[in-house]
């Protein structure tokens, strides 16, 4: 008869003990490395979007600012002393005219070009600038102005149904006719005669217009080079 040492059998149930707790700890500790290392697909998509938003909020041109808005499919850089303003939508709910670039001149009641009598008018403006009573001032007296509208838009707009209509028109209002490039499509550009002389850029893109409007340009010479980069940036983004 075999007489076993108890002092052994323990020591040997203890060592499988810790043998087991270790491996246990060990899998446990590998198990949670592999989770955290493992992007669920919730993070992945927040870290896309992340990188997105701050792809798309970078401008093109250094110490600049972005205008970007997703709902019209545009975005558009202007110079950091510059102030982009964005207009209410019309009554059919169609911001026609989108948003406004204004140069420091324009607001800038201590232009000695600026007749003291004129100058409350200014300071009026720029105390209340994003009020909607000033939309339609803008909308004419912006060094830029951005329009996005229908095919049926373009009526109101310059009475005819297209651009090759528009191009064709030959009642001294549209002169000074040309083609370019906006956004990698084809666009034409124009000088608008009528309640002043202003430079006009227009392209469709699914179903739409989108018109660039230079209020305070009364020639193609007169287009400055920091309008000119502003104009480069134009950029659709759907």
């Amino acid at each position: 008869m075999t007489i076993t040492d108890p002092k052994k059998s323990k020591s040997l149930v203890l060592i499988i003990l810790l043998f087991i707790i270790m491996l246990t700890v060990l899998i446990i500790i590998f198990v949670l490395s592999s989770y955290k290392s493992k992007p669920t697909a919730d993070n992945a998509n927040n870290n896309q979007q992340t990188n997105n938003t701050n792809k798309e909020s970078q401008p093109n041109i250094a110490d600049w600012k972005v205008y970007e808005n997703k709902e019209y499919g545009f975005r558009i850089d202007y110079s950091k002393e510059w102030k982009a303003r964005e207009n209410k939508k019309d009554s059919n709910n169609l911001n026609t005219n989108v948003v406004n670039l204004i140069s420091p001149d324009l607001l800038n009641p201590d232009d000695p070009l600026i007749l003291d009598s004129d100058k409350w008018e200014i300071y009026e403006k720029i105390k209340n600038f994003n009020s909607p009573d000033l939309d339609n001032f803008f909308t004419y007296n912006s060094d830029i102005s951005v329009f996005h509208y229908p095919k049926s838009k373009l009526i109101n707009r310059h009475g005819v149904e297209t651009i090759k209509e528009l191009a064709e028109i030959n009642d001294g209002t549209v002169t000074e006719i040309s083609k370019t490039r906006i956004s990698g499509i084809e666009a034409m550009d124009f000088m608008l005669h009528g309640y002043g002389i202003s430079y006009v850029t227009i392209f469709e893109s699914n179903g739409y217009f989108y018109e660039i409007v230079l209020n305070r340009t009364s020639s193609k010479e007169d287009i400055s080079d920091t309008i000119k980069q502003v104009l480069s940036t134009f950029q659709l983004i759907k």
